[in-house]
């Protein structure tokens, strides 16, 4: 679902909270123009994605262990997460608030969330961080959102 939102993809990606690495390696794959980093906190997880890239023969991306932003840098075209919505509304905004400052000026943020588990509340927040938010589809409960214009720092952080 986010694959067919997004649309192509090259340049910079990030999958943030990237999982054993399901989303990042299928971009990496799908479209060789890419260079994806896969930003997790769970080493376990690190350790699947690896083998996963193994598997799948693919050499355009990284890893990177972190929780949250802590030990990513650069700049990216696209950031793509499933938000850890388990850990709080606090974190995950946390972390769509620290995006801002790895994002191109042109880039734009996906986020793939459920409807009931916080996605209105979680488009009103973002519009706070970006100048443009849209509802890129929704399917089977889920919602693709689109961020992309990040504003400049404002008295939004949690």
């Amino acid at each position: 679902i986010l694959m067919e939102a997004a649309g192509p993809l090259s340049g910079k990606v990030l999958d943030m909270g990237a999982g054993w690495g399901a989303v990042g390696i299928t971009i990496a794959k799908a479209y060789p123009d890419t260079f994806v980093t896969m930003a997790e906190i769970n080493s376990r997880a690190i350790e699947l994605i690896h083998k996963n890239m193994a598997a799948n023969g693919v050499s355009n991306c990284e890893t990177v262990a972190t929780d949250g932003y802590t030990n990513v840098t650069g700049v990216y075209d696209y950031i793509l997460t499933n938000p850890p919505i388990r850990a709080g509304k606090a974190v995950i905004y946390q972390m769509f608030a620290d995006a801002r400052e790895h994002l191109a000026p042109d880039g734009a943020m996906f986020i793939v969330i459920r409807k009931q588990q916080g996605a209105e509340s979680c488009v009103k927040y973002l519009k706070t961080l970006f100048n443009e938010v849209e509802k890129l589809d929704k399917s089977g409960g889920f919602w693709v959102l689109k961020a992309s214009e990040p504003k400049g720092d404002t008295e939004n952080e949690v």
